[in-house]
């Protein structure tokens, strides 16, 4: 169950009642992006599939779950429903500092990979991802996690286009890329979301990533430079952080369906990870808000 992921010093009361005003705290903040009630009733109906028991994410899951005769309503969420899956990264990156935001955290940038089987999938290719340890058929997302004391939560994505992508326009056509993608690297696209970042006033001291994420020379320069007299415990401590999203990974897996997203479109891709983002900052807001908050006394009998 979703809810065991939230374990906290809270009695299990106090976690639920957090739980239920926090799936509506996110839920209200989502409906501006859509127009219409009906989307964004399907939306949140999608939440709650990410949210549910169920072990495999996929639309007939979720519409099972929602009670729905077919898929039709989680699909077009991803589909042809129009909203912006930008805007809903805004949202939950507003939401994660919010609840999670400290001067000293650490802005920690990976990537993990994405299994497929066929060609069609925006951004599909054989290429090494750390998700199979090998180079194989699959897409490649670029992530950031914001990492605090209180917390930590995603609040950043892209999906990376391999040049057999960006070199062929009626591949990009099909998978509905927005015109003018070019190719990107990826600590290109790991330098836009730090100035994504930066830009949204986001409080942070530091920036952490993987080996491949220091290979220009820009990017290396801004990551590993520091203010004169930081001790080596200190950059040891921020190095490691690097690990927290490594287990926002397995958990996104795992318990959200990170990976189980069934369309091939850009847009798909965007927003079925975006919610699952939205999903995975609710649940670490809700593990912070708990074990800020004291349990009640158990009832005693008074002596006489």
């Amino acid at each position: 169950m979703t809810r065991e992921v939230v374990v906290t010093g809270a009695s299990i009361e106090a976690t639920l009642e957090l739980w239920a005003s926090s799936l509506r705290e996110v839920k209200a903040r989502m409906r501006p992006l859509f127009s219409q009630a009906r989307v964004a009733a399907s939306a949140n109906s999608f939440l709650d599939g990410l949210l549910g028991d169920e072990r495999r994410k996929t639309g007939w899951m979720r519409a099972e779950a929602a009670g729905d005769a077919g898929p039709w309503r989680q699909q077009a969420i991803l589909g042809r429903g129009r909203w912006d899956a930008d805007a809903l990264r805004d949202i939950v990156r507003d939401y994660a500092v919010e609840h999670l935001g400290t001067d000293d955290a650490v802005l920690v940038i990976d990537e993990t990979g994405f299994l497929k089987q066929g060609k069609a999938s925006c951004g599909v290719g054989r290429q090494y991802t750390g998700s199979a340890g090998k180079v194989t058929n699959c897409q490649i997302g670029v992530f950031a996690a914001y990492v605090s004391t209180r917390g930590h939560a995603f609040v950043d994505r892209a999906l990376y286009l391999p040049k057999s992508w960006t070199a062929d326009p009626a591949r990009l056509a099909a998978a509905h890329v927005p015109e003018g993608t070019a190719f990107a690297t990826k600590p290109a696209l790991a330098v836009q979301m730090i100035e994504r970042a930066i830009a949204a006033d986001m409080p942070f001291a530091w920036v952490a990533a993987d080996a491949v994420y220091g290979a220009g020379d820009d990017l290396a320069f801004f990551t590993t430079w520091c203010p004169a007299g930081t001790t080596i415990e200190t950059l040891v401590g921020v190095e490691g952080h690097r690990w927290d999203i490594e287990d926002s990974f397995e958990t996104a897996k795992n318990e959200l369906g990170l990976d189980h997203n069934e369309t091939r479109s850009w847009h798909g891709w965007h927003r079925h990870v975006s919610l699952v983002m939205l999903a995975f900052a609710m649940l670490a807001a809700i593990r912070t808000r708990a074990n800020a908050t004291p349990p009640k006394r158990p009832w005693t009998i008074p002596r006489t």
